[in-house]
């Protein structure tokens, strides 16, 4: 059975139509409203992401190495921009003479090519340069880079010393390679160079070649002659060592010098005729018995100096005396000698258990580390420190100027003087007048001994076959006067001898 319904169509008026309609448009447009708030919104976030993007990509180009490479590879460590390419070129701005001279304000070191021209042109900081201009013979380097205004120099140097070779220039000394020449096959390719330890070999002419790294035909030279000093002259020498006290003129010479000039420690009676010659008359005046020292001073940068003692009279014994050091020191003349009448005593005391140093310092070790027995019997002193720290027969060690410590052989000569009984002869009281008293000595291990029996002098000659020790004539209350050797790190007396 079918069973039928009746479908009834309500019927509306125009004015509800309309209603409905009206109704329709505006939830449609409200849903369109909707989505395009939120599309602007979308479009919104998304701009000021590709900003930000843009900036930190502008940053990045900023404060980066940029490198545009065919190949991939990194820019190198030294450029802001490298260009790699083993298949493709660079292009630079290209453009014509009119518009390459238009341009305001160019920077030194612009470029450009010239299409009319048909070569590359740079700006120099004055004036626009051709490079293809550059072997044109019409056109010098001083055209194209400027006068360079080269100058080699040097600081000059005493031997031993470094040498400093110098170049100076105009322009950007960065456009350019150096050259250094010299002897003894010398070569730098530093604009500024030095020679550490320089040899009298070293001196002679020095040459610098510089060439420019873009305009290599560009080349400039200079060159400058090293004299090297020696810090020492030859020796000095007098007509009469010893010329007769009172008036008189004597003659005083130096060898091997260059400029330079003589002075005097005392010019008191004193004319030194021509100072700057390395030959002179000296004229003296009323001087007895006083020795006066002449030196020569070279002009060279390295000032070295050389000495003689003159000795106006007789300057030994009959009561002329040495001041050194604070202390007065008698002479006393035996034969063709003239010796100290008293032990040295120089130097800072130290205590007898330390060593004495190499510390430009000279030290001295006092009987029981008194300071009263050296004002008494001298100083006692261990070799090295006498000698100085030098090996040299002879050397003038802690004596003063015009003397020294006198050698094994003139020890020997002094004691020949007195066959028989030498000790007896030396000792205080005894016919030499040398007045040797016994002072003891220092042992290695820093003991003191023998004070009132024996004295030893300490000689500037080595044993020849055992370098740890040296000559020393020993005194001791019999009458002779042994000639051995001992440790140098005993301490012993010291007398001085006189330079003759």
């Amino acid at each position: 059975m079918i069973i039928a319904k009746k479908i009834i169509l309500k019927k509306f008026t125009k004015k509800e139509l309309i209603n409905k309609f009206t109704m329709i448009q505006f939830t449609v447009l409200f849903k369109n409203t909707v989505i395009c708030f939120l599309l602007c919104k979308l479009i919104k976030f998304l701009i000021i992401i590709f900003i930000i993007s843009i900036l930190l990509s502008v940053s990045s180009i900023i404060y980066s190495q940029v490198a545009i490479s065919t190949t991939g590879e990194e820019a190198d460590s030294s450029a802001m921009l490298d260009i790699i390419s083993t298949s493709k070129g660079f292009l630079i701005p290209r453009m014509t003479s009119n518009q390459r001279n238009t341009i305001s304000n160019p920077a030194t070191g612009l470029l450009v090519y010239d299409t009319q021209d048909s070569c590359i042109f740079f700006w120099n900081g004055n004036e626009w340069n051709n490079l293809c201009e550059l072997t044109n013979s019409g056109n010098s380097c001083d055209d194209l880079v400027g006068d360079q205004d080269l100058t080699a120099s040097h600081t000059g140097a005493c031997v031993g010393q470094t040498l400093n070779l110098i170049t100076s220039m105009t322009g950007d000394s960065s456009f350019w390679t150096y050259s250094w020449t010299g002897p003894n096959s010398f070569t730098s390719s530093y604009k500024d160079t030095s020679i550490e330890n320089v040899a009298l070999s070293d001196a002679g002419m020095y040459t610098i070649v510089i060439t420019n790294k873009y305009l290599t035909n560009c080349i400039y030279s200079d060159s400058t002659n090293v004299v090297v000093y020696t810090d020492s002259v030859g020796n000095v020498a007098a007509k009469d060592s010893t010329p007769p006290a009172g008036n008189g003129v004597d003659t005083i010479w130096v060898t091997d010098a260059t400029t330079g000039s003589w002075s005097v420690n005392n010019s008191t009676g004193i004319t030194i005729t021509s100072p700057n010659n390395d030959t002179t008359e000296i004229v003296y005046t009323s001087i007895t018995n006083e020795e006066r020292i002449f030196t020569w001073t070279d002009a060279n940068q390295c000032t070295p100096t050389k000495s003689i003692t003159i000795c106006f009279g007789e300057c030994c014994g009959g009561g002329y005396k040495v001041t050194y050091e604070g202390q007065e020191y008698g002479t006393v003349k035996i034969e063709d000698q003239c010796w100290f009448l008293e032990n040295l005593n120089v130097g800072t005391m130290i205590h007898g258990n330390n060593e004495q140093t190499d510390n430009d310092e000279i030290e001295k070790y006092c009987f029981l580390s008194e300071e009263d027995s050296c004002d008494i019997a001298g100083g006692l002193y261990q070799w090295d420190e006498v000698m100085q720290y030098s090996i040299d027969e002879g050397v003038q060690g802690i004596c003063p100027s015009g003397w020294h410590v006198p050698t094994h052989d003139e020890f020997v000569t002094l004691t020949d003087n007195y066959p028989i009984e030498p000790g007896t002869e030396l000792k205080i009281g005894g016919s030499s007048g040398f007045e040797a008293i016994f002072t003891g000595y220092r042992t290695p291990i820093g003991n003191m001994s023998d004070w009132d029996s024996f004295t030893m002098f300490w000689n500037s000659t080595e044993d020849p076959g055992d370098n740890t020790r040296a000559y020393k004539p020993t005194l001791s209350p019999g009458t002779d006067v042994s000639h051995g050797t001992n440790d140098k790190n005993y301490g012993f007396s010291v007398r001085c001898l006189k330079n003759y």
